[in-house]
């Protein structure tokens, strides 16, 4: 019984009670020992975030054009090198297959002006556990914000229980810039004069993902279906960060050039060898992949002449660890050359 002796224990012989006793002293010992290692790895984390810093840096003024990789030496007057690498974090956003099926083709224009993506810890000491994704973006035609940011509030259980997620508002410059809505005209009557009138519906974007599921004070209030909903929501947002947070953040190289991808599908090769086997003499496979069938929808919208575009289609991934890519899809590196 929960929180209650049942009894046995006391039943036991005595002898018996003191060896369990002193287990318990051993177990003690044993988190004595726990609290020392997650002491020195917290020790460890910090050290190694000194020296990676330099690093980061290094490679982030690089990919902006702010220093130049060692050796390389540009012609003077020499106007078709651009500076930096452009496009660099879109296309290694675009690479992860799961955040590639949040990515529109409206979404990449406006990521080619991302500079940077970077993680923050919150200065309060209670919130060891809470981070803060942090997106640079150069001046463009779509929003007035210079930063994009994102911060977890994290419970400080085992189980790190999300007790709050907070994003900075999108400042979009009009509404034909807002790619998380599609805008729709009316038809007018005949003879009917001045601008035609227009509505607003909400469509697929990755930065729907900046607008994060409100998370109610008291959870006692809501019916069981819709918070069971409101848990998969959380979930689904928290899955973007973590690729982000672990993937994008630390190897953006690996995943701008696709290498990444190439490393995540021979390591689901070898574990599907692995887990399958063989088929034993005598026997055949008589399993055969279904056909997938694409639908599609045309929907007339304004956004200055543009045409609203349909998502991203992945590439064969439905998750950060599930499924096998395509043999013959390539790196968007590749894709956009």
């Amino acid at each position: 019984m929960v929180g209650s002796s049942s009894g046995y224990i006391e039943s036991l012989p005595e002898a018996v009670q003191r060896r369990i006793e002193y287990l318990g002293d051993i177990d003690e010992q044993r988190s004595d020992l726990e609290a020392e290692f997650d002491a020195k790895v917290k020790q460890l984390e910090e050290e190694y975030s000194e020296k990676y810093a330099p690093l980061d840096k290094e490679l982030r003024d690089i990919v902006n054009g702010v220093t130049e990789a060692p050796g390389v030496v540009t012609e003077e007057g020499a106007d078709n090198v651009p500076k930096g690498i452009p496009d660099f974090w879109m296309i290694a956003l675009r690479n992860e297959p799961h955040l590639e099926t949040l990515i529109t083709e409206r979404d990449v224009e406006v990521l080619s002006y991302l500079t940077d993506i970077h993680e923050e810890s919150l200065s309060e000491e209670e919130e060891e556990e809470s981070f803060t994704l942090v997106f640079k973006f150069a001046e463009n035609p779509f929003f007035k914000n210079e930063t994009l940011s994102k911060t977890y509030f994290m419970g400080d259980d085992e189980d790190l229980v999300i007790r709050d997620i907070k994003a900075t508002p999108i400042e979009w410059k009009s509404a034909s810039k807002n790619v998380t809505v599609k805008v729709l005209k009316k038809k007018m009557r005949p003879g009917q004069k001045g601008t035609p009138p227009t509505k607003q519906t909400p469509t697929e974007s990755f930065f729907n993902w900046f607008t994060p599921p409100p998370i109610p004070e008291n959870e006692e209030e809501i019916e069981e279906e819709e918070l069971e909903g409101l848990q998969a929501a959380m979930e689904d947002d928290y899955e973007v960060a973590e690729i982000i947070r672990e993937k994008i953040i630390d190897h953006p190289y690996l995943w701008f050039t696709g290498e990444a991808l190439q490393d995540d599908e021979s390591s689901e090769e070898d574990y599907d060898s692995e887990d399958d086997g063989a088929t034993p003499p005598g026997e055949t496979d008589d399993e055969s992949p279904s056909d997938d069938e694409d639908d599609s929808e045309d929907d007339d919208s304004e956004g200055e002449g543009e045409e609203e575009t349909k998502r991203s289609k992945s590439t064969g991934k439905t998750g950060p660890k599930a499924g096998a890519v395509d043999s013959q899809a390539q790196p968007q590196e590749c894709r956009q050359q």
